[in-house]
């Protein structure tokens, strides 16, 4: 396959999993090249998918799998956890940590999609 097929057929799995838990629209926005806003993009080279953060011109991370569910959770993980945060900002438990509600629903969310991502 070419390198746009690969990342068309993940982006698909990803939009359809955005569908799936109800993510918002500024969400769902899958990358196949640089944001520069510290975002993460995919790209697909030599029958290796590479899952790389850039900011400003510079890459943050980066990391390789040829694995398509591998990159899907680790780019699905990125929203779900911005989600979760969200959550928590509009559900805020006074005098508790707000990390816990946070990664409660991040757990949830990821659940949702697979038991075995919320395992990770």
């Amino acid at each position: 396959m070419k390198t746009n097929d690969q990342l068309t057929e993940v982006k698909a799995r990803y939009e359809s999993i955005m569908a799936s838990i109800g993510a918002p629209q500024y969400y769902t926005r899958f990358a196949g090249g640089p944001c520069d806003d510290g975002r993460a993009h995919a790209e697909y080279h030599g029958g290796i998918y590479y899952y790389i953060v850039t900011e400003r011109g510079q890459e943050l991370e980066r990391r390789s799998t040829d694995d398509t569910d591998e990159l899907l959770y680790w780019l699905i993980s990125d929203v779900t956890f911005s989600m979760a945060g969200d959550y928590e900002c509009s559900h805020r438990i006074a005098h508790q940590d707000s990390r816990r509600l946070m990664f409660e629903h991040h757990l949830e969310l990821l659940s949702e999609i697979s038991p075995d991502w919320s395992a990770r």
